[in-house]
């Protein structure tokens, strides 16, 4: 049987820092290897609206098999969240960046609550709609040496101890899951945000990470 059993985490470059699964290496000496970086992990957290990193790590796992299914989530999600991290940057220009910003239970990580319900709505029903169509999705299956063969690394289950261990470390790194959050809302609200939360150290706020 194959399934991501084995993590370590690698902060050779700073900025960057991710998971590093590998399975069991077989009689023949292979085994696979994926990365799930830390910025994956805080960026879907920040597009869903979710809390934890074990879901997270569920959509991560579930869309990673189900492509197609993520491609169209993502794009409806990436148009419903753009709006409102829009719509939140122009509200605090429009304040001259003299804003109430809310940190519990915020839509976007930008917090800025000078928006309207009816802007938000879109955002809400389209994380709705989105994790109740992941929710649909069964667990992926720990899958045997052959069908291994036929998947992309991406695609392979974690076990139940590297799952824990990955979000035992997400719980640990929250800072630098703040910090990604944030650069996922810039990314989407570009220059109208950066005149208002410029990114640290005048630097352009890296992508979004896919």
């Amino acid at each position: 049987m194959r399934e991501y059993t084995e993590l370590s985490f690698d902060e050779e470059n700073p900025g960057e820092p991710r998971f590093v699964l590998s399975t069991p290496v077989d009689a023949e000496g292979r085994g696979r290897v994926h990365e799930i970086p830390l910025r994956a992990v805080a960026d879907r957290m920040e597009l869903f609206g979710l809390e934890t990193p074990e879901e997270a790590l569920d959509v991560i796992v579930k869309l990673a098999r189900n492509p197609e299914l993520g491609d169209e989530l993502y794009a409806s999600l990436h148009e419903a969240y753009g709006g409102v991290v829009r719509a939140e940057a122009r509200a605090a220009i429009a304040a001259n960046g003299v804003v109430s910003r809310q940190v519990d239970g915020a839509q976007t990580a930008l917090g800025v609550n000078l928006v309207s319900e009816e802007t938000r709505r879109p955002l809400t029903e389209a994380r709705e709609r989105a994790l109740a169509r992941i929710a649909e999705l069964d667990a992926p299956e720990t899958l045997s040496a052959a069908a291994v063969e036929q998947e992309p690394p991406r695609s392979l289950p974690l076990s139940a101890a590297v799952t824990e261990e990955i979000c035992r470390r997400v719980r640990e790194e929250t800072g630098r899951v703040a910090d990604f959050r944030v650069s996922t809302a810039l990314d989407h609200a570009s220059a109208l945000a950066d005149a208002v939360f410029p990114p640290k150290g005048g630097e352009e706020p890296p992508p979004s990470a896919a």
